[in-house]
């Protein structure tokens, strides 16, 4: 099989499960998404190939739109570089994160339409009995913050590398909104861990700044005026 082909095959039979449950495609990106006033779902793919055979690598969220206009309003003027950050912060479903049981998960590669169907096949059976509602739990902001907390990474050592963003000293900011958004004590706590790291990166050359910046990110979640 082409790319082209597995692309266009894994779209056409992947639209029977997601249409249905309210998702529409974008089938440049390879991408199924389901919008509300509330939150954002997503799906998506990437064919990855080798030589003549092709394995896909796909993933699934969740985004609360309350924690988004708190992220583009104050998140993004406390730190300039916001846009360079990855996706790191996303609440993203579909490996490691919240199911730690799908970290590791790959497809076979596939090299013809019989072994394409049978990982499509995998991909509805795990969609409808797992996917969807998975993704209508954390449609619901407070299941978010409580699964977050029921993590093992949430003990001290772990937590710091569970807090930490790729290399920047910038952390979980999705966490930390959504445990302030619910009241959640755990809020002080990813603060305090927090600071705790930024003061002792002496790589940085912008420690300070980045502090002051962080503070200013607590403050404007303390005063509750978002």
């Amino acid at each position: 099989m082409k790319k082209a082909e597995v692309k266009t095959l894994f779209i056409n039979e992947l639209k029977g499960v997601f249409i249905p449950n309210g998702f529409k495609v974008s089938t440049a990106k390879n991408y199924f998404s389901r919008v509300t006033s509330e939150n954002s779902n997503d799906y998506y793919f990437v064919i990855k190939d080798y030589y003549d055979e092709h394995t896909i690598v796909d993933g699934f969220g969740v985004r609360i739109n309350r924690v988004e206009k708190i992220l583009k309003t104050a998140v993004a003027e406390i730190f300039p570089d916001w846009d360079k950050m990855n996706d790191e912060v996303t609440v993203r479903l579909g490996y490691g994160r919240i199911r730690h049981n799908r970290l590791d998960y790959s497809y076979p590669y596939m090299t013809n339409n019989e072994e394409a169907m049978e990982v499509i096949q995998t991909i509805k059976t795990f969609m409808n009995e797992e996917g969807f509602p998975l993704m209508e739990r954390y449609n619901e902001i407070r299941n978010i913050d409580t699964d977050f907390n029921n993590m093992e990474v949430m003990n001290d050592a772990p937590a710091l590398y569970f807090l930490r963003l790729g290399q920047y000293p910038f952390y979980r900011f999705r966490q930390m909104i959504i445990a302030r958004l619910c009241g959640n004590p755990i809020y002080d706590y990813i603060v305090k861990r927090t600071l705790e790291m930024l003061d002792k990166d002496e790589e940085s050359a912008n420690k300070s700044k980045r502090i002051a910046a962080y503070k200013c990110l607590v403050a404007y979640l303390d005063a509750g005026t978002y």
